[in-house]
C-alpha cells in the first residue's frame, strides 16, 4: 500500500517528539510488509525542510534503499498540482498534496488538517479506490481505526 505523509505531521512521524501513532505509522512503514512513501513535488521540500531534517532524511533514504519510495518527478506532480488549482474543486490550500495522490496512486494520507482530509475523501478529488486518512488530530494514541487502515491491502491505484 502506497502512503502520503503530509508536512504538517512530519514531526510526529519522523521527529524525534513521535507521537504513539506516529510511531506505529512509521514502524509500519519500516517493517518488510509494510507500506510504501509517496513523494515528489512541493511535498518532498516541504518534508525535507529543504535537506535540513536529518531525521526524515534519513529515514528517507532507508526506505529508498529498501525499494518502499514512490518517488514521483516534481514536473508531473506540479503539473497535477496546476491542474487541480486551475478547477478550483479544492477546499485546502494543499492542491500539490493531492496532485501526488493523483499521480501517484496512494489512497492513504496522514495528515491533521481538516480542510486537506476533507479533500482527500472528496470523490471528485480522489477516486478509484477513494482516499482515507490517518489522524492524530483528536488523539495521538493509536486506535483501532488505525490499525485498520495499515491492515488494508486497497489503498492504491496503481
Amino acid at each position: 500500500m502506497c502512503a502520503i505523509v503530509d508536512a504538517n505531521i512530519r514531526d510526529q512521524v519522523f521527529g524525534d517528539a513521535q507521537s504513539e501513532a506516529g510511531k506505529f505509522f512509521l514502524d509500519w512503514l519500516l517493517k518488510p510488509n509494510g507500506g510504501t512513501l509517496a513523494l515528489g513535488g512541493r511535498l518532498r521540500s516541504e518534508l525535507s525542510d529543504c535537506g535540513r531534517n536529518q531525521s526524515f532524511l534519513r529515514t528517507f533514504n532507508q526506505l529508498r534503499l529498501n525499494g518502499r519510495v514512490r518517488d514521483i518527478t516534481d514536473s508531473v506532480v506540479d503539473a497535477e498540482t496546476e491542474t487541480l488549482e486551475a478547477s478550483q474543486i479544492c477546499r485546502s490550500n494543499d492542491a500539490h498534496v493531492l496532485a501526488l495522490a493523483r499521480v501517484s496512486g496512494a489512497r492513504l494520507l496522514y495528515t491533521n488538517d481538516q480542510a486537506l482530509q476533507q479533500d482527500f475523501g472528496d470523490p471528485q478529488i480522489v477516486a478509484n479506490p477513494r482516499g482515507r486518512v490517518y489522524t492524530t488530530r483528536l488523539r495521538s494514541d493509536v486506535r483501532p481505526t488505525h490499525r485498520e487502515l495499515l491492515d488494508r491491502t486497497d489503498l492504491c491505484a496503481r
